[in-house]
């Protein structure tokens, strides 16, 4: 397999996945250890992916973007926000209804309870993210951190 080959298929999977080990990238790409090692090193010197030492292990991410499970993540979570934000802004809606000379109340919750299980669900993954694969928020947060610094300055 040709050096440009693996370099293309380890940044395709960056893009996908974030970060990776070494070890995880001979199992991707298909290769021995000492090509994806010569693809990386030409990598980090063209400034696409940077390596840091996680745990004993050479972890590998690349220098830009976010990964894009990430971006879906950060897309439903706005969408599940916004959802919520709109349901409980608007009160739940009351049916009286009279039986027998006694009033019984019925409270529709509606689909208000659909986006607190969501952002439940969304936080669990957030924080599986934070704990497990904390490396692939570094990118997030860089951008965070420059949209900040944009805003500073206007």
């Amino acid at each position: 397999m040709r050096i440009e080959q693996v370099k293309t298929q380890i940044v395709e999977y960056l893009e996908e996945n974030g970060s990776a080990s070494v070890s995880e990238l001979v199992r991707v790409v298909g290769c021995g250890k000492s090509t994806i090692y010569e693809a990386l090193s030409e990598l980090e010197s063209a400034g696409k992916v940077q390596s840091t030492m996680y745990r004993n292990r050479r972890m590998i991410s690349l220098t830009y973007g976010i990964p894009k499970y990430i971006k879906a993540l950060l897309a439903v979570t706005i969408l599940c926000i916004l959802f919520f934000v709109f349901f409980t802004t608007h009160p739940s809606q009351t049916m009286t209804v009279n039986l027998n000379g006694a009033k019984v109340v019925y409270v529709f919750i509606g689909p208000a309870i659909v986006p607190v299980i969501a952002l439940s669900v969304i936080t669990g993954f957030w924080m599986a993210i934070v704990v497990l694969k904390y490396e692939d928020l570094y990118g997030f947060v860089r951008i965070v951190r420059s949209f900040v610094q944009y805003l500073k300055r206007i």
